[in-house]
């Protein structure tokens, strides 16, 4: 069935839109928008220049004028780096002092030099070697699939 033309008869469709875009309405439109868009932007400028004018005569009255309790510890530092060289200064000040830790049980700290040198000429304290060696017989077992680990067993 072929489109014919009441005026001029058949005739071939030509592969795109024979209709014109109606630009009266999309200038009415875009006009339109743009008349909406200056209001809102005048309206804005007048609301700003209205609230600063307000707030030049007055002070102001939020929250932050308020004394607010202070919140729980811990709190936020304002000095960081002071603090840490505080920290620091009185960690290398217990190091390197002689002092009480605990009087009546006769425990004290040493400067750490003289403890390295004196743990270097002593050497650390150890167990006797037959209580290890009975304790890990009933406590250890290697396991076939274990690689040489050792898995832990229970005695109960």
């Amino acid at each position: 069935m072929a489109d014919t033309d009441k005026k001029h008869g058949p005739q071939a469709a030509p592969g795109y839109e024979v209709r014109d875009t109606n630009w009266r309405l999309v200038t009415k439109l875009l006009l339109g928008l743009a008349l909406v868009t200056v209001a809102i932007v005048y309206l804005l400028w007048v609301l700003f220049v209205g609230l600063e004018r307000s707030r030049q005569g007055e002070p102001s009255r939020g929250l932050i004028t308020q004394s607010l309790p202070l919140p729980p510890e811990p709190r936020l530092q304002l000095s960081p780096r002071q603090d840490m060289e505080i920290m620091r200064a009185h960690e290398n000040a217990i190091l390197s002092s002689y002092g009480w830790i605990n009087r009546e049980q006769g425990i004290v700290h040493i400067p750490i030099e003289v403890a390295m040198e004196m743990v270097l000429k002593e050497g650390l304290p150890t167990r006797q070697a037959g209580a290890i060696n009975a304790r890990d017989r009933l406590t250890s077992q290697a396991a076939d699939s274990a690689s040489g680990r050792f898995v832990e067993r229970s005695l109960w």
